[in-house]
């Protein structure tokens, strides 16, 4: 059984880079905002080993993805605008990543759906 247990980790490390690379593309999804108003998401991800690049594009603009990390299925990556910073941590599961983005004491569940 130990054996098993340690064929199916090994298994399971060898596809992180793929799983990693799996995000790569553009993915939309949207935001309640703070005031009530809903807000169209486009994000275009691109994985390079444990790092996270890319750029969001909303009604505020566009802009990059900062300290972007991939590892296994879980991402994290900050957005920074002029007058904060917006923290966001994530899983990837296949074609959806269901995201929590953090903005001051407030926390918001955000799905992203991958455009094919």
């Amino acid at each position: 059984m130990k054996q098993y247990f340690g064929i199916l980790l090994v298994l399971f490390w060898l596809a992180s880079p793929a799983i990693a690379a799996d995000i790569d593309g553009k993915w939309i999804g949207s935001v309640d905002g703070l005031n009530g108003n809903k807000v169209e998401l486009t994000y275009a991800f691109k994985a390079e080993g444990g790092k996270l690049t890319g750029t969001l594009k909303s009604s505020f603009g566009e802009r990059e993805i900062v300290d972007g990390k991939i590892e296994g299925n879980v991402i994290s990556f900050s957005i920074v605008t002029e007058t904060f910073s917006v923290a966001n941590k994530g899983i990837l599961q296949h074609d959806e990543i269901k995201l929590e983005e953090k903005i001051g004491n407030d926390t918001l569940p955000i799905i992203l759906k991958r455009v094919k």
